[in-house]
């Protein structure tokens, strides 16, 4: 299943956001979703740059995917700032 792109909206302005292409295959079109707007979120209110938003977001959709799931202080921190 493709998913080259999705626009979001994250803080009164349209983010383009490019979906990675080996996404996990359990990942539902609620999880690409989930994945662009936390992205979209960490580029806009954490000034990430895109390498750091694309970890926050594959954390962030595992951690809703796997509810037990726990990352490093940091990242948890990152995740939790974006809700």
């Amino acid at each position: 299943m493709p998913h080259k792109h999705k626009i979001v909206f994250s803080n009164g302005v349209w983010v383009h956001v490019k979906i990675p292409a080996n996404v996990d295959p359990c990942w539902m079109t609620e999880d690409i979703w989930y994945y662009a707007t936390v992205f979209a979120a960490a580029i806009r209110t954490l000034a990430c740059d895109e390498k750091r938003a694309a970890v926050i977001a594959e954390a962030a959709v595992y951690k809703r995917i796997y509810k037990d799931m726990v990352y490093d202080t940091k990242l948890e921190e990152d995740i939790s700032s974006i809700f």
